[in-house]
């Protein structure tokens, strides 16, 4: 439970009222959209990056510049935003801290400023690469087959 459990100046009616409205507070499309983030962000990135699991609540800035910048070239700034208030939900839901500011804005700008993610990646350059040198040219001259087909 996010909310205390136990407060000398509210009930455990109102406590449970809070929880609950704090339990409905983002939709469930947005939470879909979260929890993945989530899960590359705890999963992924701290696994990768070695990073004890002690330090992912309260995050520090420091984890969250280096998070969103891990993926520039692959992630539009606008994906990157989304990683980082689905990582705040997260921490407003379990009333931790959250220590975002000015370093992580420029790290997020530099994000949605940096080149776009190449359109063509290199399996797939690779297969049109080898398409190309196992194609052979087709015919344009009219074969009697085509004509009766009306071509």
């Amino acid at each position: 439970m996010s909310l205390p459990c136990h407060s000398p100046l509210l009930s455990d009616i109102a406590l449970k009222h809070a929880q609950h409205a704090l339990d409905h507070a983002w939709a469930d499309s947005t939470l879909s959209k979260y929890s993945s983030a989530l899960n590359q962000f705890i999963i992924i990135f701290y696994d990768l990056e070695g990073i004890p699991h002690s330090l992912q609540i309260p995050t520090s800035e420091h984890l969250l510049c280096a998070f969103a910048a891990s993926r520039i070239s692959s992630i539009a700034g606008s994906t990157a935003e989304s990683h980082i208030a689905a990582i705040k939900a997260w921490h407003i839901y379990n009333n931790a801290p959250w220590f975002s500011g000015s370093h992580l804005h420029y790290v997020l700008n530099g994000i949605s400023t940096s080149p776009p993610p190449p359109l063509i990646v290199l399996p797939a350059l690779l297969s049109l690469v080898l398409c190309c040198f196992c194609w052979t040219p087709i015919s344009l001259t009219p074969t009697p087959s085509m004509s009766s087909v009306g071509l």
